[in-house]
């Protein structure tokens, strides 16, 4: 954001000082430290060839007639805010490479949004209007690597075969060679999908876990045979603690505590019906069995009773 910001304050027809474009800063609202100023224009004169006067202190920048060409996206405030919330939506799940690729368009889409006014300040005002809550306690995201996710999203991007030295819960660091299959953000964490060759068959690695990570040269070939559908993966087995069986799930439920079951049904096949008189519903529906779903009927304690399960014949 800071770089962006810079790089449209540089003049071509006339040099300027770190400290001009410090006050520039401030005038938009950037109030930046001297040697912060510095030291981005250095590494901003070296990769776009910008004509630095250095023969006398202090150094005096500009654009010059070699200078790599930059020029600025024109975004609408509406483009501008949809690229600001995908940045914060998105974050975790962009490769890094093409993700350091985009800061400049994503910093020049904050930019846009703080410098207009009009449309512009009501979308940046947006910004401040909407948020996501979670249903349940919130939790500090676990530490990631930066080496590990850069390495793991390049594998994964690039189809190529990754070592990895995996740490499991109160377990010793195994290494393992992996295929990776996709990346899956649950909650506040990251699980590389992958097909573990040792294993023959699909697993996930939390990335907090992963405590070293390099990619190899080989190509990611799947066995003869091998065929991975990731919606179903995740959907069926990969992170509600289940081996993927169907049941046909039957329970009463109080009807205040029940109440958005109406609204947010279990399944398409749902069933669910009031008995006014005690003020309970029956709910049917078909789900994977897992971990998660007995779970979620146990946090409502008294609340749920009659749980049955009927398991379905595939």
């Amino acid at each position: 954001m800071l770089g962006l910001r810079i790089l449209s304050l540089i003049l071509s027809h006339r040099s300027q000082t770190a400290s001009e474009i410090q006050v520039k800063l401030a005038e938009l609202g950037m109030e930046r430290d001297l040697r912060s100023v510095q030291r981005q224009l250095s590494t901003l004169a070296e990769e776009f060839r910008l004509e630095v006067d250095d023969s006398s202190k202090p150094y005096r920048y500009k654009w010059g007639r070699d200078s790599v060409k930059f020029t600025l996206p024109n975004f609408t405030p509406a483009e501008a805010l949809v690229l600001s919330l995908a940045r914060s939506m998105l974050k975790d799940l962009l490769p890094s490479k093409e993700a350091r690729e985009l800061d400049t368009v994503f910093g020049h889409a904050e930019g846009a949004l703080s410098a207009g006014g009009g449309s512009s300040s009501k979308a940046r005002a947006w910004l401040d209007k909407v948020r996501i809550v979670p249903r349940s306690q919130p939790l500090l995201p676990p530490l990631v690597a930066v080496d590990v996710f850069e390495r793991v999203s390049e594998a994964l991007y690039e189809d190529r075969v990754l070592a990895i030295d995996y740490e499991k819960p109160f377990d010793a660091v195994e290494s393992r060679r992996v295929g990776p299959l996709g990346i899956a953000k649950q909650g506040n964490n990251l699980y590389l999908v992958a097909y573990c060759f040792r294993a023959r068959d699909v697993r996930h690695f939390a990335l907090h876990r992963i405590r070293s990570a390099f990619v190899s040269m080989d190509t990611f070939v799947r066995p003869v045979g091998f065929k991975f559908d990731f919606d179903k993966y995740v959907a069926a087995a990969g992170f509600n603690f289940s081996r993927g069986e169907m049941i046909r799930l039957h329970f009463w439920i109080e009807q205040n505590h029940g109440f958005h079951l109406t609204e947010t049904p279990l399944s398409m096949d749902q069933v669910m019906t009031l008995d006014e008189e005690e003020g309970w519903y029956k709910v049917s529906a078909t789900v994977p069995d897992s971990e998660v779903l007995r779970q979620w009927l146990a946090g409502f304690g008294d609340m749920v009773q009659g749980v049955r399960r009927v398991k379905i014949k595939k």
